[in-house]
């Protein structure tokens, strides 16, 4: 074995674990080709352990003990359940579900200075809550099911291009000056690389499918973020475009790519011990040119992680539902702020407005004087209920053996 004072470099292929994963976010809804990946990434160890938690079978479990994670997990989809939303119509009361309609509420809020909307309490504490009003467009009915993609920007389609192109022409280099180990491990690192990202987007995410009922009442919401001071946001729109951003999750599925993705996870772990054992075995030079690979690689993935993930997906939104007008103010307490989305939507339901409003009676009392309560009830949407019911004691009865599924229920 020749000059060996580099041979922690296999050691040190091992970090940038959590870079490379973070860059996975931008490989799932970038359109840009398997070309882009073919460099030296490292942090591999780290990137296969994440992949072994999206998998459900023994080994995986025993090299990534735990819960198994969402597949949405490591390409930055998953919802984070931080937002509580509750329609000020329909009186639906839940969490956000949907990252899409995470990443509008929180690239809509700006960092800059408002005025207050309403005069301070006297005697009172101010809280200074802020809301953000937002305007949705119609949801484009082409949209569904679609793969999510976006177009990347041609600054990123030049890096995608170069930074593979330096990685072949410095492996060429290797084999060229005799640097076989080293140029080995190179290309296994590379192949390893652009089969990882392959097989983790495999089937990629898609938009989910169908659409309310035609008389479902219309879809404004009040969010609430659970980890703030009291920001709120009201979002007008139709019932589809509300539940596709926030309620509805993004569908993912590894289907026959499962396999594939476990066999890839597998390789990356075989690589990294190879880095290690091998690279020691190349000479000063060759293990420096090889250091040098893994600081280009890590400049690639760096580069990934750091583009705006909240600007990307609002990207992905604009394909599927304009944004049609936004505006940000500033109240002084948060009844002030629930009586002006209230207003704002025309909305009535005191049930709704009880969800966000302490339980006594002096709320409820309050809740009702601001909706200007009554009783009127949408029949149109109650008969589309009963209808759900009767479907469901129908399966129920087919399940116990009672009729079949066609069967009319008299």
């Amino acid at each position: 074995m020749s000059d060996t004072s580099l041979n922690l470099i296999g050691v040190v292929s091992l970090f940038g674990g959590d870079t490379a994963l973070a860059a996975f976010h931008y490989s799932l809804i970038s359109n840009s080709g398997l070309y882009s990946y073919a460099f030296v990434s490292p942090g591999l160890q780290t990137v296969a352990s994440k992949i072994f938690k999206r998998i459900d079978n023994r080994f995986a479990s025993s090299v990534s003990p735990g819960q198994r994670d969402d597949p949405k997990d490591i390409v930055g989809l998953t919802s984070l359940n931080t937002y509580k939303y509750v329609g000020l119509h329909s009186g639906t009361s839940m969490t956000v579900r949907n990252v899409l309609g995470e990443a509008v509420l929180r690239s809509s809020v700006t960092n800059k200075e408002l005025e207050l909307e309403t005069p301070s309490r006297k005697n009172g504490v101010q809280r200074d809550i802020r809301l953000t009003v937002i305007k949705l467009g119609e949801l484009d009915k082409l949209s569904e099911g679609i793969q999510l993609s976006i177009n990347s920007p041609l600054y990123m389609k030049l890096i995608c291009i170069t930074i593979p192109l330096i990685n072949i022409g410095s492996i060429a280099g290797l084999f060229i000056i005799g640097e076989y180990v080293i140029g080995a491990v190179a290309v296994i690192n590379v192949i390893t690389n652009m089969i990882l990202v392959k097989t983790t987007k495999a089937n990629g995410c898609y938009y989910p499918k169908g659409q309310s009922a035609a008389t479902s009442p219309a879809g404004d919401i009040i969010v609430e973020d659970m980890t703030s001071s009291g920001n709120l946001w009201l979002i007008l729109g139709k019932e589809d475009a509300i539940q596709y951003l926030f309620q509805k999750t993004i569908n993912m599925s590894l289907g026959k790519w499962e396999t594939w993705n476990f066999i890839a996870a597998c390789i990356a772990f075989i690589v990294s011990i190879i880095n290690v054992i091998a690279i020691p075995f190349g000479t000063f030079y060759g293990q420096l040119w090889f250091a040098v690979l893994l600081l280009v690689g890590l400049a690639q993935n760096t580069l990934l992680a750091s583009l705006d993930g909240d600007k990307l997906l609002g990207q992905l939104v604009k394909n599927m539902i304009p944004i049609d007008n936004k505006n940000e103010y500033l109240f002084d307490n948060r009844t002030s702020a629930l009586s002006y989305c209230m207003l704002l939507s025309n909305s009535h339901n005191r049930l709704a407005l009880e969800e966000l409003t302490p339980k006594s009676s002096t709320w409820k009392a309050w809740c009702k004087k601001v909706c200007n309560y009554d009783d009127k009830i949408n029949d149109g949407l109650l008969n589309v209920l009963y209808q759900d019911s009767e479907n469901a004691f129908e399966i129920l009865r087919k399940h116990r053996g009672e009729i079949s599924f066609n069967e009319k229920i008299e």
